[in-house]
């Protein structure tokens, strides 16, 4: 798997077999839709739903994803500029709601970018 690859296909939302087809049918923006998936890649026909419970696994990178925000947003509010810890609490909650779409789908296109296999352009 190639960084390089793995990035383009999680910040432009597509295929990570092909690059060409969508993973996601709808906009991030969608607050009602923004998790429904396609079936299948349009361009090569790689199986976006691999099995029952697959995507289980992208809640560990949700997770490492949400850390490593929460202690961004720690070390800069409480380290360096010493706010108090209620303004630290409202702002993480806030970040993490505004956030919630992209990071559902960044940990999902990661998740299932750790087992296609990149095709050569």
């Amino acid at each position: 798997m190639e960084f390089r690859r793995l990035v383009i296909c999680v910040l432009k939302n597509k295929c990570p077999n092909c690059q060409v087809g969508n993973f996601f049918s709808s906009s991030v923006f969608s607050i009602k839709h923004f998790a429904e998936m396609n079936k299948k890649c349009e361009q090569c026909g790689f199986d976006f739903k691999q099995e029952p419970g697959f995507y289980f696994g992208a809640s560990y990178v949700s997770y490492a994803m949400q850390v490593a925000i929460f202690l961004g947003l720690y070390f800069g509010m409480i380290v360096f500029y010493h706010l108090p810890i209620t303004s630290f609490i409202i702002a993480a909650i806030v970040l993490q709601l505004f956030l919630l779409p992209v990071i559902f789908r960044a940990s999902r296109l990661i998740w299932v970018s750790l087992f296609a296999d990149f095709k050569k352009k």
